[in-house]
C-alpha cells in the first residue's frame, strides 16, 4: 500500500509520540480493569489520532484507493468513518492477545455474527510481520 519513503515518513511522524508514551493502559485517562490491561498488553504501546499525528496517514493511508473500495464493497452504506487510527508497537516478552473480534466491541450493533459488517479493520505492518513480533492470526471463516 505505501512505499518505502512513505513507511519512512510514517515512522519519523510517530516517533516523537512514540518515545513519550508508556507501554500498557497506565497511561490512559480511563480505568482499566486487569483483564483490558492484559488483552492490551503490559509491553504495548499504543496510541491514536493517526489523522493528527501523521501526514502520511492522513493523505496516503486513509484516503488509499484500495481500502475505500474494499470499505466501499463491504459496508452496508457507502458512509462511514474512520473510528480509530492506532499505533501497536509490541514490546518485548508480551503475550498474545486471545482470538476476538474487533467488532465484538461494538454489542449494541452487532447483535450476532449473521449481522451486516459494521466495521472494517485494516493493518499496515511498517515492521516485520511475524509470529515472534506480535502478528495478528485469521481464523478462516471466522469474519
Amino acid at each position: 500500500l505505501l512505499s518505502k519513503e512513505e513507511i519512512q515518513c510514517f515512522r519519523d511522524e510517530v516517533r516523537g509520540t512514540l518515545k513519550k508514551t508508556d507501554a500498557g493502559a497506565r497511561h490512559s485517562h480511563v480505568h482499566v480493569n486487569e483483564d483490558q490491561q492484559k488483552f492490551w498488553g503490559n509491553n504495548t504501546i499504543r496510541f491514536s489520532q493517526m489523522a493528527t499525528r501523521s501526514r502520511t496517514f492522513r493523505n496516503k493511508y486513509l484516503v488509499h484507493p484500495l481500502l475505500i473500495q474494499m470499505a466501499d464493497a463491504e459496508l452496508v452504506s457507502n458512509e462511514y468513518w474512520l473510528n480509530t487510527g492506532q499505533v501497536m508497537c509490541i514490546g518485548p516478552n508480551s503475550e498474545a492477545q486471545e482470538l476476538h473480534r474487533d467488532a465484538e466491541h461494538w454489542p449494541s450493533m452487532c447483535k450476532s455474527r449473521e449481522d451486516e459488517a459494521i466495521q472494517i479493520s485494516f493493518m499496515l505492518a511498517v515492521d516485520d510481520y511475524t509470529k515472534e513480533t506480535g502478528a495478528t492470526c485469521v481464523v478462516p471463516g471466522s469474519h
